[in-house]
This record gives structure tokens, sequence and C-alpha cells, in this order.
């Protein structure tokens, strides 16, 4: 019997990412002729949920609210039951296409009707009852024994493997990944089209997709993100400070020799503050540190010369 090429995807409903994979790149290849002889997909509804165990069974969090969760146990239960595997795709792919609500039920029977899915009922039966969980929970288990682990959906498995290589092959064509890795002796007709000498030369561009990142990947970034920010402000912060002072000391008719520029007497005023980073705005220069009352300053041609004080002395308190 030949062997036929193993495409796992694992997913999650109301992800616009996964939404795309199904109904392009996957629906595409299932039209070709013979496509379920060379190949077997494994439509994996779970993605970046989590599940609680309780005392009746398991409880389901999804990334996109209750709707996700729904639908997902509708698909769960649709691939476990319907035999035809032609027909089991095209269910799913008709529920990807329209999912927006939560006429759950409703569009399982219009879906069943419209890709002649025999097994509706048996669906129905699953998604208000118990087997529901149980096929969720299993799909559960092997979405997070995954190696490597997922770190946003649609996420792609071929053959076992999962790579980058993979994934943005079976993403932009998986009817030509499948052609190009089923070595049996009933590959498709539909698969000439890759040995075609245009399609060799032309340079097909991989297909762009918006995926759904794990929660704990985002909020790790996230809190990356925040400390820059606030890094970056506080900065901000600080120059400006500095720069005021600077223009303070200016003012009073301090004069600074020529071995100090601009940039590094206001850099001197900024590592002052930075050693007091609880000061915050609410700070007073004492003044009293470089004695620069105008009353003290003595006068040299009109200005005071200040060339061996060091500005980094200025102290800074709170109110």
């Amino acid at each position: 019997m030949d062997a036929k090429v193993v495409v796992d995807l694992y997913y999650e409903s109301q992800c616009p990412g996964c939404k795309e994979t199904i109904t392009t790149s996957f629906a595409d290849a299932v039209k070709a002729d013979g496509f379920f002889n060379m190949a077997t997909l494994n439509l994996m509804p779970y993605g970046n949920a989590h599940e609680t165990q309780t005392s009746s069974g398991w409880d389901f969090t999804c990334q996109h609210g209750e709707a996700e969760c729904q639908w997902n146990l509708v698909e769960s239960c649709s691939k476990n039951l319907i035999s035809c595997p032609y027909k089991s795709f095209e269910f799913i792919n008709c529920i990807e296409t329209s999912d927006s609500g939560s006429n759950y039920e409703d569009l399982a029977k219009t879906c069943a009707t419209s890709t002649e899915v025999d097994e509706i009922e048996d669906i129905l039966s699953c998604y208000n009852g118990e087997d529901a969980v149980k096929f969720e929970h299993e799909i559960a288990q092997a979405t997070e024994a995954l190696s490597p682990s997922h770190t946003y959906v649609p996420w792609v498995v071929a053959q076992g493997v999962h790579s980058d290589d993979v994934q943005n092959a079976v993403q932009s064509n998986l009817l030509k990944y499948v052609c190009d890795n089923y070595t049996g002796s009933v590959k498709s007709k539909d698969c000439a089209q890759f040995e075609d000498e245009l399609f060799l030369t032309a340079e097909e561009e991989p297909r762009v997709i918006e995926p759904c990142y794990r929660e704990e990947l985002w909020s790790a970034l996230s809190a990356f993100l925040y400390v820059a920010l606030g890094w970056f402000l506080w900065r901000v912060y600080v120059i400006t400070l500095g720069y005021f002072e600077f223009l303070y000391y200016k003012k009073q008719g301090v004069v600074f020799l020529s071995k100090f520029n601009l940039f590094t007497d206001v850099m001197r005023i900024i590592k002052s503050y930075e050693k007091n980073p609880n000061a915050l705005s609410w700070v007073k220069i004492q003044r009293d540190a470089l004695n620069l009352e105008k009353e003290n300053l003595p006068k040299v041609t009109g200005a005071t010369v200040l060339g061996s004080v060091s500005l980094s002395c200025t102290s800074v308190q709170m109110l």
C-alpha cells in the first residue's frame, strides 16, 4: 500500500490566519483529483486554548472567547464522526467560512446540507453531550505534546516535522507540497502543473498569513516593550530636566570652560539625576552645593568661570 503524506494542522476557530489557511491552501488542495489517495489531513481544533480539569470533566478557555470554544467543539465532533475525509474537510471548511456568529447548531445543519454530510444528528448529539469535551481534551493533549511546542497557530506538522520551511510550503500551496513529497504510484494528475516549465521558472511569493500567538509569548513581549518604553520615557524626562538645569546655571552667569561642550555638560547633569531615580518630578535643586546663589557669586569680568567643579556633584532632594 502506498504511504500517504501526513499533514497535521493545529489551529483554532476565529483565528484569521487559521481561517485563511483552511479556506485557501487546504481547500484548493482538496479539490485536486485523487488528493486523499496521496495525503492524510488531520485537523486539530484547539490552538492556544487552555483546559482546566473539574469534577465533571474539562473546561476550556479560548483566546477569542466563548464562541471560539464552541466552534472548536463542533469541529472536534465532526472530525471524529464524519467517515469520508473529503466531506469531513469540506464541513469544517464551510464552518470556518461562516462562523462569525453564535448560531452553532444552525450553521452546522446548513453546512451538513451543503456538503452532503449524513452524520449531522450524531454531530449535534456529540456537541451537546460529553463526547465533545472528550474529543477536545484529546486534541488538547496532542497539542500540548507538540515538540517543538507551538508558539502560534496555524501550526503545521508534516511527516512528523515542523519547521519554517514546512510551515511556509504548506501554507502557501498544500497541493504542491504533497505532490513534491508523495512517492507512491497514485499521484494525482493535477501534480503535473508543478512540473510545467512555466511554473518552475515563475517565482511564487510565500503566502502571508496572520498568525495568532500564544498568550504566554505575547505577555512576555508586552512586558519587554513596557520596560523598554519606561526606560525611554525616563531618559527623555532626565535629559529634559538636565537641560533646563543647564540653562538655569547659564542664566546665573556661570560660564563653562571650553573643554566642556553642551552635550558633556548636560550628560553630567543627567548622571546626577539618575543617581536618585525616586526623585521623579518632585525635586528641587540644592544650589548651595555649587554655591551659585546670586549674592555669593564672585565676579570675573561679569561672569563666573567654573572649570574645576563637576556638575555631577549637583544633588537632588525630595521636596
